[in-house]
């Protein structure tokens, strides 16, 4: 007589699968307190826009540091791209860096921010 594992080995394998799974769950995620979230920070962006005129993109490093929940600093300096439209005669495209810049940012619980670029 011949026995037939398929379904046994089906159902051993969903139950390993059922017992195991939970083993491979992500961990939540723990969130910093704005009192928590100190020290430095570090941003590149990339934007763009584009029309008939041309096309102008930027890169932007952007270097900070928290100091405590309301106040921050940055600075910066962005490099530009700007490529002319191919309808406009003796025009080339330039590249080069844009104007550094520092800001200060005060913040409060209700209010968004307060910057002053400088």
């Amino acid at each position: 007589m011949r026995v037939n594992c398929r379904p046994f080995a089906i159902l051993a394998c969903s139950f390993l699968l059922a017992v195991f799974s939970p083993a491979q769950a992500v961990p939540p995620v723990t969130t910093k307190t704005a009192a928590e979230e100190k020290g430095f920070t570090w941003t590149e962006t990339y934007e763009g826009s584009g029309n008939t005129d041309g096309f102008i993109t930027d890169i932007n490093s952007t270097v900070g540091y928290i100091f405590d929940e309301h106040f921050s600093m940055d600075m910066g300096v962005p490099y530009l791209f700007v490529r002319p439209s191919s309808s406009q005669t003796g025009t080339t495209s330039v590249a080069g860096m844009g104007n550094p810049y520092v800001g200060l940012r005060y913040s409060e619980k209700g209010l968004r921010s307060i910057s002053a670029p400088a």
